[in-house]
């Protein structure tokens, strides 16, 4: 691999760095959102190519935030291992984000409109708020109104992130029932850690400066070479 080669490589990793960084941050207030990580930037030239498909090869912590208290009733927490299924336009989603809101046709929804699942279908809860037991179940002046659909993943990479802190699964199928309590009237925090973020954009602006001096160092090798050269 040649100098300039080098540099770029220098350069690509340390810009995917403060770009993961960047998102983190901008999520860092987001309730449930997972810190992502761009794992090519630890990586060799050759194992990239091995596993280079075209897109950033990511890297998502899942560990828990910490949970607090909003007394709203509608505000959904995960103790424990797993997310919640939402619904969108394109299919089932999952999510650790339990800040939902009830919609007009009596759905709980997240900001974005994806609504909850039970582990029948949609969770509708139209009329007074509803009670959430530990286990999931559901109920509504009363009455049942479902068990909310909890999923858990055995593997990272059943799992593929999407914008925010949404992810989808990699097979259809995946993932399965998981035994994690809801808390009602909770959140989760981020995990984004800002220190930690903050010192990983430092440390990729480092990173990028030596990748400028090695293609500059190039630039002055090939301005000697040419010089000398033309003296002959």
């Amino acid at each position: 691999m040649g100098l300039v080669e080098i540099g770029s490589v220098v350069l690509s990793r340390a810009a995917e760095r403060v770009e993961f960084a960047a998102e983190n941050l901008t999520n860092a207030t987001t309730a449930g959102y997972k810190a992502k990580r761009g794992f090519r930037s630890y990586l060799t030239s050759n194992e990239i190519a091995q596993i280079d498909d075209g897109n950033p090869a990511i890297s998502v912590d899942l560990s828990s935030g910490e949970l607090h208290n909003t007394g709203n009733p509608l505000d959904l927490a995960i103790s424990g291992t797993g997310f919640f299924a939402v619904r969108g336009p394109a299919g089932i989603y999952y999510t650790r984000c339990g800040q939902f809101r009830r919609d007009g046709d009596g759905h709980m929804v997240t900001a974005d409109g994806m609504v909850l699942q039970s582990q029948s279908g949609d969770l509708n809860i139209a009329g007074a708020d509803p009670n959430v037991l530990p286990d999931g179940m559901v109920t509504v002046n009363g009455a049942p109104a479902g068990r909310i659909a909890v999923m858990s993943f055995e593997q990272q990479e059943e799992l593929k992130p999407v914008a925010g802190g949404l992810f989808e699964a990699a097979q259809p199928g995946a993932g399965k029932p998981s035994d994690a309590e809801v808390r009602q009237g909770m959140l989760e925090a981020s995990n984004v850690s800002t220190a930690t973020e903050m010192i990983s954009i430092m440390s990729a602006m480092r990173s990028a400066e030596a990748g400028q001096r090695v293609v500059q160092l190039y630039d002055d090798l090939m301005s000697r070479a040419v010089s000398v050269f033309g003296q002959v």
